[in-house]
């Protein structure tokens, strides 16, 4: 039988203390019940696991994704997405699920998830579950998706990147549910040549109001890019956050201009 997908099945047997979340994950001084920082804290975890296993400046990860289905038409609620970074062909499209229940996956979960990778358009898919999987899951999979089965001991290791974000659900004037006050993950900075030296910075979405977010390390600035909108960091440099010029508007993108040049795409954020 032709392979459709990849599935791969994570367990974690080290997750995150549930009484006492790292500090990188938290909202700040924000008052949350010990059911959302327990959940928002995992999210981010195996969001973080995803940008340090998917290393590649060819690859763009963002967390808490929401993206309309090919089949379905309406919007699916992804927890870590993977994607093309410099064009909207999803041949390397990657859909991370994050479940955090107290019982084993099943026969159900995969097949609820294949369903959400196909209409999702993912051409793999990994599963991050806390208490394993039955041996009717394995099979079940088998049919169609190959599995590969390994530990996270030492997901606490990693060196995670979250800072809070810069952009609109940071302000309190706009959002005032703590749990919904997004966070930056930033992935590996990248460079581009101008002139006689190299441009180098990073960038992040946020994953409250999805914003992009970028660290000019020639200014030292750190701020947040609005969608439809342009933002001059100090080194009079104009990034702009604009869709892509598909009929179906298929994605966000993250360009920058410099010297009144066209601008080179940098990063994007899919909505298909």
């Amino acid at each position: 039988m032709a392979r459709l997908a990849t599935l791969t099945l994570l367990v974690p047997t080290l997750c995150v203390p549930r009484d006492a979340p790292p500090k990188n994950f938290g909202v700040g001084n924000n008052k949350l019940n010990k059911q959302s920082i327990s959940w928002v804290v995992y999210e981010r975890c195996v969001a973080a696991f995803a940008a340090h296993e998917f290393d590649d400046l060819k690859l763009t990860v963002q967390p808490n994704v929401k993206i309309v289905g090919s089949l379905s038409g309406v919007k699916r609620q992804i927890d870590v997405l993977v994607d093309s970074r410099w064009n909207d062909g999803v041949d390397r499209r990657i859909i991370i699920d994050a479940k955090d229940r107290k019982r084993k996956v099943d026969v159900k979960d995969i097949e609820s998830f294949e369903g959400m990778m196909k209409d999702c358009r993912a051409s793999r898919g990994v599963l991050v579950c806390t208490h394993g999987y039955t041996e009717g899951a394995v099979k079940r999979a088998q049919e169609a998706i190959t599995i590969n089965v390994f530990t996270l001991d030492e997901i606490l290791d990693f060196q995670w990147a979250y800072e809070k974000c810069l952009g609109i659900c940071s302000q309190s004037e706009h959002n005032k549910k703590p749990t919904k006050r997004g966070m930056v993950l930033w992935v590996s900075y990248m460079g581009i040549p101008s002139g006689t030296h190299m441009r180098v910075f990073q960038t992040g979405k946020c994953d409250g109001c999805h914003a992009f977010h970028v660290w000019c390390w020639e200014c030292g600035l750190k701020f947040s890019v609005s969608d439809r909108s342009s933002t001059k960091c100090e080194c009079g440099h104009d990034w702009i956050s604009w869709p892509d010029d598909s009929e179906n508007e298929t994605s966000m993108q993250l360009m920058l201009r410099v010297d009144d040049q066209y601008g080179a795409i940098i990063d994007r954020r899919p909505t298909r």
